[in-house]
This record gives C-alpha cells, structure tokens and sequence, in this order.
C-alpha cells in the first residue's frame, strides 16, 4: 500500500487518540490535576509544572496534601506514578509518545516498580479508568515488559466488553465516544508502536496484542490496517492483502482500506481488482470528504491508464 497515504491518514485517524494522553502514557502525563479540593485538572496543571521545573520535592508535597484531602483519589495515583516514573528515567524524561523507548541504562529500577505498583493499585481502586489503564500500558512498553503489557491489554478489552457504559476517560469524563469505536481506536496505537519501531521480536508483540483487539472488535478497521501496512512496508503483499481483506469485512466502506486494497491487487499485478478498490476509494472519500485518498486514487487510476 502506499506508505505516505497509508501512514499519514492513519495518524490523522488515531490523532485524536494518543495523544489525548497516549498512548500511551500520554494518557497518564496529561491526565490529572489539583492539590485538596482543587479541581481535577488544576491539580495537572500544578503537579505537571513542578515536574517540568524538576521540583519533585514540591510535587510530592502537593500530592501528599491532596491524598490526605482526599483519599483513594485517581488523579493522586496518576500524578504520583508520573512522579516516580520521571524520576526513575532521568530528569528530563516523563511520559510521552513519540515512540522511543527509554534508555534502560539510565533507568532507576526500583523507582519503575513503585510508578507500576502506584499505577496498578489505582486501577484496582478505579477499574473503570481507561486513561489509567492505557497508561500504564504505556510504561510497560517503555520499560520493555511486554508480557504484563499484552494481559494488561486483555484485561482491559475483558472489562471494556462487560462494562462498555462504565469506561472513564481523563479526569474521570465519559469517553468521547462509544466504547466500541473508542476502545479499539486508542489500543492500536499500542500495536503501532510496536510496527512502527521494528525491533527484533516486535512481530510476537504485534500479533499479541493485535489478536485480542481484532477478536473483541471485529467491525474496527485500525488494527488489520496496521497489520496490513507492516507486511507492505516488507513488500509481503499476500499476507497485507489477507489482513486488508479483515479490515474490509470490519468496514466495507473505509476509504483507506479500500485505498490500500487497490494498492495490495496492483502490487500483485491483479489489475481488475485493483481498479475495483481505487474507484471504490474514490466514491467513498468523496462521499466523506478525504481528498487525499481521493486524489491519491486517481493518481493510480491514471498510472494504470483508466479513468475514474
């Protein structure tokens, strides 16, 4: 498939997504705020300058103050898992998403376990937090433990099918949408990382957490996706066809899958089909106004000597 289409319009549909605070763990750094009675989000707002500054003697104070105002709070246990975890990774780190992965060499171990162990035990405490859950699916992944990453992720498609209604998002909100959209939606970032780092050994983690993902969501389209754009970018065009194929029985009506299905015939010299999925792509972009895979159609239409 074609990689610019492909990987541009992907991150414009997952956007939304992580960084809302992901994804990873962006969910945790831009989830919480507030000492005592504040607000949720003046409380973020205090803990997250004072990390900023590296006044994490100020920080813990703060947090000490609103967890004895209010005990049991969420928001305490996601500050102090920021707390501990940017400590445990060297001064100017913290939770982010731009993929990399911390540099274990510099990591204070012992302080990782307590930002876990906090994390963890606020999940306990609040099941239905889905920010909390993504984020410290994120710290698994940035300290390389991807086994409880991967039954971290199970544990929470298990709970998001049972409870759809009862999911929260930052600050304890209602997530922005429905659960089954929503959920599958911010977990492939979790998969993405994973094909987008290419590390030996990602392709277990990949099929991992991909798995669980396409069974419980099967009318999702971003997981196959991903799948299927791992095996183009290796030019294993059959098996990127096969998983296209999952995304195109999930939404028929995906203009990128469809985009991606020209793409895939094309690569493998079916030329009928191929011109299926690019007038197909187009009428659907169009239709929900994404002129980029329109225009990108087109091109491959014109390259194959057709018209639209």
């Amino acid at each position: 498939m074609n990689p610019n289409v492909a990987h541009s319009t992907m991150r414009k549909l997952a956007a939304l997504l992580v960084l809302a605070a992901l994804a990873g763990a962006v969910v945790l750094s831009a989830c919480q705020r507030g000492p005592s009675s504040s607000t949720p989000q003046v409380f973020e707002t205090q803990w997250h300058d004072l990390l900023k500054q590296r006044d994490y003697a100020g920080a813990r104070k703060l947090i000490d103050q609103r967890e004895k105002q209010l005990p049991g709070d969420a928001e305490v246990s996601i500050a102090r898992a920021n707390l501990y975890f940017r400590q445990a990774t060297g001064q100017a780190k913290g939770f982010t998403t731009g993929g990399g992965a911390t540099d274990s060499a510099t990591i204070d171990t012992l302080l990782v376990r307590r930002a876990l162990d906090v994390l963890a035990d606020g999940i306990r405490k609040h099941p239905e937090r889905f920010d909390m859950r993504l984020g410290l699916a994120y710290l698994f992944q940035q300290v390389g433990l991807r086994v409880p990453e991967v039954e971290l992720v199970r544990q929470t498609i298990s709970f998001a099918k049972e409870y759809p209604d009862s999911l929260r998002w930052n600050y304890g909100a209602p997530l922005p949408r429905p659960a089954e959209d929503y959920v599958p939606q911010m977990l492939h970032d979790y998969v993405r990382y994973y094909i987008d780092r290419g590390a030996p050994g990602d392709d277990q983690a990949v099929f991992a957490l991909a798995q669980p993902i396409m069974q419980a969501y099967p009318h999702s389209t971003y997981v196959p996706n991903d799948v299927a754009f791992m095996y183009a970018s290796r030019n294993q065009w059959d098996q990127s066809l096969e998983f296209l194929m999952a995304a195109e029985r999930a939404d028929s009506t995906d203009a990128l899958v469809l985009f991606n299905l020209g793409w895939a015939n094309e690569k493998l010299k079916r030329r009928d089909p191929a011109l299926h999925y690019y007038r197909r792509a187009i009428a659907t972009s169009r239709a929900g106004g994404n002129s980029d895979i329109d225009q990108s159609s087109r091109q491959r239409l014109a390259a194959l000597g057709e018209r639209p």
